[in-house]
């Protein structure tokens, strides 16, 4: 049974590398390939995006060591204020990384 829509040759329909109208199973086993290829790229970079950069990691060290430093006088307000600001430089730089 011929497609209408398929505009290969005989010779190509019959080798078997036609179009996706000839040769529909050789289609759709590229499009899972394809599919397969891309659930893989994904899963890669949502795990690149669950672990955290070791910039991240050493800047919420510098934050506890703030907390910590300062957890036994009064100067809380100041604590908060130098955690902020370590924060904001963190997602300074990662707006920056992702411009």
């Amino acid at each position: 049974m011929s497609d209408p829509r398929c505009k290969c040759p005989m010779t190509i329909s019959v080798t078997g590398d036609g179009c996706r109208y000839c040769q529909p199973q050789s289609y759709i086993d590229s499009l899972e390939e394809w599919l397969d290829e891309e659930r893989a790229r994904v899963a890669e970079l949502e795990q690149a995006v669950s672990v955290p950069n070791s910039e991240y990691i050493r800047a919420l060290q510098d934050a506890f060591d703030i907390i910590q430093a300062d957890a036994n006088t009064e100067e809380n307000y100041d604590s908060l204020r130098r955690i902020g600001s370590v924060l904001a430089n963190i997602k300074a730089k990662q707006e920056q990384g992702h411009e």
